[in-house]
């Protein structure tokens, strides 16, 4: 870790033992607890003067902290420095060389997934957006270097809905849930055919050999910008059910993104 001035190499019982990339809400370590000698990640968010500001701060991390979901990055602990930076606390996901992200995983695959490896993490995705929806929390259009896959191949958004909260949008409304929905969708696509969902969209069965005809009709509901999903639970149950293009035999994948190519991703390093 660089010798840097400007923060603490100790937070309570956490080393801070090696910096890595910033992420999109502020610095980013990986910090090991001395006692338990378990491994986290730290995040310093930038320091804020206005009292109000902080309370602000606080408020949200309060929120969005006591959403618990398989898929969303749990926050374990937070608090304010003297210099009004906030400290977060989180469950570090990645392994020796630093974390894995889907993009990494997609890079390692060839640029997408097999069909039963891309509904899962779908699904792991929608699944969290739905509980946090519900709490009245969003998150905006999902950044894919905030999709984590931690060693189990589980996905995780990290810290969800921080980042939009702090750029000051902190209500929820329908019109920017569907936006997010379709988001979820965008990447979908992306992960089932490797192709960026651009106009005019290319049917997913024209570019994947042999691929069920219910993806061209969930991604063509999904994708449109004016009659898309109300809700992430209405996207998972067509996902599911194919319900959109009944004539398709629905595959159920067992596994829960039990290969997503963990091999070859243990050299790449992250602290560049």
């Amino acid at each position: 870790m660089r010798d840097r001035p400007d923060h603490p190499r100790q937070l309570g019982h956490l080393r801070l033992v090696r910096e890595l990339p910033d992420s999109n809400v502020g610095r980013r370590w990986i910090g090991l607890h001395e006692h338990r000698r378990t491994n986290h990640l730290v995040y310093r968010l930038p320091g804020r003067r206005d009292r109000g500001e902080r309370r602000d701060v606080l408020s949200l991390l309060e929120r969005i902290s006591a959403i618990r979901h398989p898929h969303l990055l749990p926050i374990e602990q937070y608090t304010l420095g003297s210099d009004g930076s906030a400290w977060i606390v989180a469950p570090y996901t990645g392994n020796q060389a630093g974390l894995v992200t889907l993009n990494d995983v997609l890079e390692a695959k060839g640029g997408k997934m097999p069909s039963f490896e891309a509904e899962r993490t779908i699904e792991h995705l929608l699944s969290g957006v739905a509980l946090a929806h519900e709490h009245g929390v969003i998150h905006g259009p999902v950044i894919e270097d905030e999709l984590l896959v931690d060693r189990h191949g589980s996905l995780l958004v990290e810290l969800y809905g921080l980042r939009v909260g702090l750029e000051g949008q902190t209500e929820h409304s329908p019109e920017l849930a569907r936006d997010e929905i379709r988001a979820v969708v965008q990447t979908g696509y992306r992960l089932v055919t490797g192709l960026a969902p651009e106009e005019p969209i290319i049917p997913a069965s024209r570019v994947v050999k042999r691929l069920e005809r219910r993806w061209d009709a969930w991604f063509e509901r999904g994708l449109d910008p004016t009659d898309g999903f109300d809700s992430a639970n209405a996207a998972m149950d067509a996902l599911r059910s194919g319900e959109l293009a009944p004539e398709a035999p629905v595959i159920r994948a067992k596994s829960v993104l039990g290969r997503l190519g963990w091999a070859g991703l243990g050299s790449k390093r992250q602290d560049r």
